[in-house]
């Protein structure tokens, strides 16, 4: 027994232990749940934060989006109008070429028909000339045939004398010749060096003179590189403080709404005040009507008693003419003393009759005076405890009308405050972003503007160049007349060659500068690329930095687990060493059946946890993608919502004027009412009295008849009655003076109670006070407003007039850059008539190497015979065809000078003999030599300055129309700047309207409550 006893006492502790780690366990089991919901509620607020940072991410990169979308545009029109800017430059290209080759064909049709006509006169001159010598040897021959042999040997005698006399002269005159020569080498020896001093002077001028204008080009350039900076930097600047205006405008236009709101809040409170009132002073009405009518009723009681009264004493009047006629019938029948005692008798019962009914009468007098006086303090409780009621609620409503509106301003204040702070934060990051943004897109256009520029001057240079090359053929071919084929074509090759290489370099310089600009381009895509990578990387950050929260968050419950299986193991270990050695094996057994439960549970938990992870993670983007098509759902819907406020502003406040308009007509009509009901009441009170006046008179007229009537029986009763009757009626007139005693403390208590709303309406006009300083300091935040924006609009003002300024400086230096273009145009002609100089001078070269070939031949002639034949010979020698290469004589008056010079020398000559080759070879000196001068007298005078002049004049007319569409751009967009400003004042203009319009109601409410 003692044995199963200490088995059962084991088994017992054995079991309490077992219940004693089941509690353990299960409180383990509750601190690992609580855990676990802790790390769940951690989880939702990381998630809330992740959605939160999602969604900014989410704007930031719609932003991000829209700025690059813009950046991308901006690109787009700056390359449009490099394009065009390089299309126009090409077309002005062609379009000076095509000039410039017109020209040239001019130039030389006007040399072609120069040459034709020189050829013409010239042939014109041959063919007289010939006409001349065929005239002169026929009549030689007709004389020699004629005339005898004598003759013939008295001439050959006389001829030899001449003859050694013309030799003589010859020789003179081969001497003088050579003088003349010498001078005439030594002159033209003089007018070289003088022409290359002239030329090196000259050409000193013109590099001196391109080095300036180079240098004013450079300078000019600078200038409106820098003005284009500058330009650009006050665009920038201008867009910033548009947008900062811009931004102004809407915090000022929101927070002129929410000041709408204040006062359409505080207009609905005072509408609110304004039924309470109105419904006050009905209430006042309706007590006033209830005191007319229980006057009326309290009257018309009087009124009832009095006719009683009167209808008692008719009936008591009319009983004693009864007893009267009864007793004048008695009389009649019985004696004087029966008379006496039944009179004595009679007098004492109508004594006790007239007795018992004053005593009657005072009593009905009392209760009906007690009645009325019960009534009437019963109605000044009642209407008292109303009127404190009224009071009261309008004292509550008033104080909750007010706390809330402060409640509302405090919160609404806050609330805006916030909001402002926040936007005003996300705004600026916004710019700074923005701004740097805009400043590395200006940064890269500003280079790309600079390549730009860099290529239009290269190829201007290159331009230029072709026009020198052009130029130079153009000489080559004037030239092309005086030199031979093979040095033309030499130099022609030598030119070509020159022109090629030029060419080449300059469409090598132009391969790189357009690599250059591909490359610049490429570095920009790159650069590009290079953005979206970085988006890319922020996305894949951001990614990473999700998948880090959730592997710390997997972390963190590992951690917890562990811990929790640490703290579960130490107190394993123990209550293992508490425990007996029998039960270690069961023990063991048991807590590894249960580790490996809690293991399932765990990994069940875990595995639940993780699909609803991945659940809420798809669900969360799902509503994430919803919350943004709502977004643009909503905002949608809120402008289109906010439209339609605006038009229903608009219907409410149209709809609120005619309400007051039509209350302020339904008050007056109610006044005017009152008045004709008030009279109407007064008239009849008043006619009531009269009528009941005329009663009394009626009744005390028909007293004095009846006591006339008894004044002869029984005068002393009549006196008794009178009495009685005056009596009566002075209590009566006491009665009614308290009655209009009562209507005055009545009227007392209306006027009290007048007073009440007096003040009432005295604390509304403090409120309507408060609104109205409300309503003026936004009169002057509106004013301060209306300043800011004449500022602002003064400000932009003068700057677009600097920019104007700036911009006619800028047309200026465009025209002086033309005038200058002009210049170097006409300088460019001078040279070209320096190079026909030159071209003379060579051809002069050339013609006196030709004529000291000649004089090499005059020997032969004066030792040969005169033979007709080698005289034309040499006339068609000397009138070669090589003349035409000389310049035209284009006046008459020149040719008329040529003719008469030909016929002086003529003249001179003798007739009979004919001229040498030496003389003819000097006769056609002389000439050339006068028409060279005639030709440089010519070249002094303008030639086709018409067509000159006519081209720039075009030229100019062109440069002219750029400039005004230039003009009316700018008049365009000053014409909008100035329609922008004009919407903004008219939104201005109409809040204040608004303003104005409550102002005017304000005004409205305060004459009526005067006229009230």
């Amino acid at each position: 027994m003692c044995k199963k006893i200490a088995h059962l006492t084991k088994q017992v502790c054995s079991l309490q232990e077992q219940i004693d780690d089941d509690e353990k366990y299960e409180k383990l089991k509750e601190a690992h749940e609580e855990e676990i919901k802790c790390i769940k509620s951690e989880t939702r607020d990381q998630i809330v934060d992740l959605r939160s940072t999602i969604k900014s991410l989410k704007t930031d990169l719609k932003n991000e989006e829209s700025q690059k979308k813009n950046a991308l545009a901006e690109l787009e029109d700056y390359k449009q109008k490099a394009m065009d800017e390089q299309r126009r430059i090409k077309a002005l290209h062609l379009k000076k070429v095509e000039a410039m080759s017109r020209e040239k064909e001019d130039m030389q049709d006007s040399y072609e028909e120069r040459l034709t006509f020189q050829q013409a006169q010239i042939e014109q001159k041959t063919k007289k000339i010939a006409t001349r010598a065929k005239n002169g040897t026929y009549k030689r021959s007709k004389q020699s045939s004629v005339q005898p042999a004598e003759s013939e040997k008295q001439q050959h005698q006389k001829s030899k004398e001449t003859r050694a006399a013309l030799q003589e002269e010859v020789s003179s005159l081969s001497e003088e010749i050579k003088k003349l020569r010498k001078d005439k080498d030594n002159q033209a020896e003089e007018y070289e060096e003088k022409l290359r001093k002239l030329r090196a002077a000259h050409e000193r001028e013109i590099e001196s003179y391109k080095r300036m204008q180079l240098k004013s080009v450079e300078e000019a350039r600078q200038e409106c590189r820098a003005h284009e900076t500058a330009l650009q930097k006050t665009i920038v600047r201008l867009r910033t403080e548009l947008g900062n205006n811009t931004k102004d405008a809407k915090e000022k236009l929101a927070k002129y709404d929410q000041l709408q709101s204040t006062l359409n809040t505080a207009e609905n409170t005072i509408i609110d005040l304004k039924k309470e009132i109105n419904a006050l002073s009905q209430n006042a009405k309706m007590v006033e009507t209830v005191k007319r009518k229980l006057r009326i009723s309290n009257l018309q009681a009087t009124q009832k008693t009095q006719e009683v009264t009167i209808q008692e004493l008719t009936n008591e009047n009319k009983n004693l003419k009864a007893k009267l006629q009864s007793i004048e019938q008695e009389r009649r029948s019985t004696t004087l003393a029966q008379r006496q005692e039944q009179q004595r008798s009679h007098n004492q019962a109508l004594k006790k009759v007239l007795e018992e009914e004053r005593a009657t009468h005072k009593k009905n007098i009392d209760r009906v005076k007690a009645q009325h006086e019960r009534k009437t303090k019963l109605m000044k409780d009642n209407f008292a405890k109303k009127l404190e009621e009224v009071n009261n609620n309008h004292r509550l409503s008033m104080k909750t009308t007010v706390d809330n509106a402060e409640k509302d301003k405090t919160r609404l204040l806050g609330e805006q405050e916030q909001k402002f702070e926040l936007e005003r934060f996300s705004m600026q990051e916004q710019q700074r972003r923005l701004k740097q943004q805009f400043d590395e897109l200006q940064e890269e256009l500003a280079k790309t503007t600079e390549e730009n520029s860099w290529f239009q001057k290269e190829l201007f240079l290159a331009m230029q160049n072709k026009d020198e090359v052009e130029q130079k053929l153009f000489n080559l071919e004037k030239t092309h007349n005086t030199l031979t084929y093979m040095k033309i074509a030499n130099l022609q090759a030598e030119f070509r060659e020159e022109h090629k290489a030029k060419l080449e370099e300059a469409n090598s310089t132009l391969l790189e500068e357009l690599n250059l600009t591909k490359d610049n381009l490429q570095k920009t895509s790159t650069e590009l690329t290079a953005l979206q990578k970085e988006l890319d990387s922020q996305k894949q950050q951001h990614k990473a930095k999700m998948i880090a929260v959730k592997e710390e968050g997997k972390a963190k419950m590992k951690k917890t687990v562990k811990e929790l299986e640490l703290q579960w193991a130490e107190n394993q270990k123990r209550k293992e060493k508490t425990l007996y050695e029998e039960f270690k094996l069961t023990f063991k057994e048991e807590q590894n059946n249960a580790l490996a439960e809690l293991s399932i549970t765990k990994d069940k938990e875990l595995n639940s946890a993780q699909i609803k992870w991945k659940e809420r993670e798809d669900s969360l983007i799902k509503q994430v993608r919803e919350l943004q098509f709502n977004l643009e759902i909503q905002l949608s819907k809120s402008q289109e919502f906010m439209e339609q406020i605006h038009v229903q502003m608009s219907e409410e406040r149209e709809h609120h004027r005619t309400q007051l308009e039509e209350l302020q007509t339904e008050q007056k009509q109610s006044k005017e009412q009152d008045k004709t009901e008030s009279q109407l009441l007064k008239g009849e009170l008043i006619n009531k009295i009269k009528l009941l006046e005329d009663q009394l008179k009626t009744t005390t007229r028909e007293y004095e008849q009846r006591e006339q009537q008894l004044r002869e029986n029984q005068q002393n009763e009549l006196k008794n009655q009178r009495h009685k009757h005056n009596n009566m009626i002075d209590t009566y007139r006491k009665v009614h003076h308290q009655k209009i005693t009562e209507i005055s403390e009545l009227q007392d208590e209306v006027s009290r109670e007048k007073k009440l709303i007096h003040t009432l309406e005295e604390k509304v006009s403090s409120l309507t006070a408060e609104l109205q300083v409300k309503n003026e300091k936004l009169f002057n935040f509106q004013g301060y407003m209306i300043q800011q924006l004449n500022e602002a609009e003064s400000e932009l003002a003068e700057k677009h007039e600097e920019e104007i300024s700036r911009l006619t400086m800028a047309h200026d230096c465009e025209k002086s850059r033309l005038e200058s273009d002009i210049d170097a145009d006409l300088r460019e002609k001078l040279s070209e008539r320096d190079l026909q100089i030159e071209a003379l001078l060579y051809e002069k070269k050339i013609h006196d190497l030709e004529k000291a070939n000649r004089d090499k031949n005059f020997n032969k002639v004066f030792n040969a015979s005169p033979n007709s034949r080698k005289q034309k010979q040499n006339n068609e020698k000397s009138f070669s065809p090589k003349r035409r290469n000389f310049t035209q004589v284009k006046d008459p008056e020149d040719t008329r000078k040529l003719k008469k010079q030909r016929s002086l020398s003529a003249s001179k000559d003798p007739p009979l003999l004919p001229k040498t080759q030496e003389e003819q070879g000097e006769s056609g000196a002389v000439e050339l030599t006068e028409q060279k001068t005639a030709a440089s007298e010519l070249e002094k005078k303008p030639v086709s300055d018409k067509d000159k002049y006519y081209q720039l004049y075009q030229w100019y007319d062109e440069e002219r129309t750029r400039n005004h569409k230039l003009l009316s751009e700018q008049r365009q967009m000053k014409e909008d700047y100035e329609s922008e400003i004009l919407k903004l004042q008219q939104t201005f203009i109409r809040s204040s309207q608004s303003s104005r319009i409550v102002k005017n109601k304000w005004t409205l409410q305060r004459e009526t409550e005067k006229n009230r």
